[in-house]
């Protein structure tokens, strides 16, 4: 279904001047391209649980224009490094605003907030914040009797 819908909608669009077919991008093309580009139109319908590709947009200096899905809003800070969305026509006119959009604040802010000794040390608070709750919940219900024969 995909390549049926991406015969009849897509490629008649394809011009291979404004509008080219790349393609699966290896790492180094994906730098390239996305180095370039204006934006990064993420158009996810579903909840997205991470999006990686919206962080190595940013790191490239390249601002996202995203559907408010999944994880967009906690990865895209709206105003600053892109814009998180809730319908396409407000999705198109985002993307007539990208130019307001600073590049380097777009890499600065994966910096800050997803290099790896913070993501680490995130997951190490996210992993202290579970065993503490854990510890409350099987000290005061379990431990207190409650549902013991």
């Amino acid at each position: 279904m995909d390549q049926q819908y991406f015969q009849s909608q897509v490629s008649p669009q394809i011009d291979g001047k404004l509008i080219q077919f790349v393609g699966e991008a290896d790492y180094y093309q994906k730098r390239q391209l996305l180095s370039k580009a204006q934006c990064l139109v993420a158009t996810i319908n579903w909840p997205e649980p991470f999006g990686l590709f919206m962080v190595e947009a940013m790191a490239c200096g390249t601002p996202v224009v995203a559907l408010k899905r999944g994880s967009a809003p906690e990865v895209v800070c709206h105003g600053v490094t892109g814009f998180v969305v809730n319908t396409l026509e407000e999705m198109m006119d985002a993307i007539g605003q990208v130019k307001q959009i600073d590049p380097k604040r777009c890499r600065e802010y994966v910096e800050l907030r997803f290099d790896v000794p913070r993501m680490a040390d995130d997951y190490l608070l996210a992993y202290q914040r579970i065993l503490e709750t854990e510890a409350k919940w099987s000290g005061s219900v379990v431990g207190s009797g409650m549902f013991s024969n």
